[in-house]
């Protein structure tokens, strides 16, 4: 663990075994590495927080692959780090929403327009409303 928080945090902070490097990275939830996935029994790359340097492999959050793929283009936050995109605060947690397609988290009243409540189903965020179009209801 203390390797992990000596390792630099980097936005888009996907570590693979692709690279040939070993990373030291171990899952907060399987307690697996990049090279086994202890649940799966297969290789698989981390994902990082850039706030507290937790790892996870995306089966383990249960990310789907648009998920993954999105994540790699930001720096990404676990549930615990979680802030707002629009404010930037992690207050009022419970009107916090996550996009269904790339884990920001969003309040209700920070929404264009704000939402009075939650909305029931999947929910997308306005930038993956821009990139992908509304979802269907």
């Amino acid at each position: 663990q203390q390797q992990q928080q000596q390792m630099p945090k980097q936005p888009n902070s996907i570590v693979g075994t692709t690279t040939g490097i070993t990373t030291g990275l171990q899952c907060d939830f399987c307690g697996g590495d990049e090279q086994e996935n202890k649940t799966t029994k297969l290789p698989e790359q981390m994902i990082t927080c850039k706030d507290c340097g937790g790892s996870a492999h995306p089966t383990c959050l249960k990310f789907t692959p648009n998920m993954v793929r999105q994540v790699k283009t930001y720096a990404w936050q676990c549930m615990e780090c979680k802030t707002c995109t629009e404010c930037g605060n992690s207050e009022n947690d419970s009107e916090l929403l996550f996009c269904d397609d790339c884990d920001r988290g969003y309040h209700m009243y920070c929404c264009s327009p704000p939402l009075s409540k939650a909305p029931e189903g999947d929910w997308r965020c306005k930038l993956c409303c821009a990139q992908f179009g509304e979802l269907q209801s």
